[in-house]
């Protein structure tokens, strides 16, 4: 085509050329490439250099010789961070997982959600509360829904029972270790019991853990 147009004596368009560091593999970032899309047909045209990915691979070898105009990364390590400052390209992140990034970050508001959570499970008439998350320090956003659920609880002068397991150091705890011990939290619970839980995967998490304590969803929890 550049060929051609040179042929012709034609000149190529010039539009951004933006990359799409969001992963595939969950289905917020596919929520968020399809926030993407929905804009660039409406404010377009872009040239968008996307590969399909999950969250936690390494960051593409295209990446240090890259030369656009912008790109929008879930950045989800130190390593990604530095490799995108190191572009001097613009840069916007769309994870909030690294809280001291010179880079711009647009993302969820965790108080609302929190609060949505609370609301939910006040009107299913539950007075017993709970918050199952990840180790604090993982994830700041997961931290924050924790903090402000706990926040809610208290104020409607109840308690929140919290599960966020421990930092296993070098040696990770297991698939089976970690349900083992959300099961064992689970069970000393007082019932019926409201269980929020930071975030979608965790969610599964309790459901696999209450299978394995033989308790009643949503009976029970």
């Amino acid at each position: 085509l550049v060929g051609w147009t040179t042929r012709l004596g034609l000149e190529m368009p010039s539009i951004p050329h933006v990359a799409l560091l969001i992963e595939t593999s969950r289905e917020y970032g596919r929520g968020l490439l399809r926030g993407v899309s929905a804009y660039h047909r409406e404010y377009g045209p872009w040239s968008i250099y996307f590969e399909p990915h999950g969250l936690d691979e390494r960051p593409p070898s295209w990446l240090k010789r890259w030369r656009g105009d912008g790109i929008l990364a879930r950045i989800d390590n130190r390593r990604m961070a530095n490799l995108l400052l190191e572009t001097g390209v613009p840069v916007v992140d769309v994870r909030g997982a690294l809280e001291d990034l010179p880079i711009p970050f647009v993302g969820l508001d965790n108080r609302p959600i929190a609060q949505a959570g609370f609301d939910h499970l006040v009107q299913c008439g539950l007075t017993n509360f709970a918050f199952c998350g990840t180790p604090r320090g993982e994830n700041p956003n997961q931290d924050r829904r924790c903090d402000y659920f706990v926040d809610l609880v208290e104020i409607a002068g109840k308690k929140c029972h919290v599960f966020l397991g421990r930092k296993g150091g070098r040696q990770q705890p297991t698939w089976e270790q970690w349900q083992q011990a959300i099961a064992t939290w689970l069970t000393g619970l007082p019932k019926p019991v409201g269980v929020m839980t930071c975030h979608d995967d965790r969610g599964h998490h309790v459901l696999d853990a209450c299978r394995r304590a033989g308790m009643q969803v949503p009976d029970e929890v």
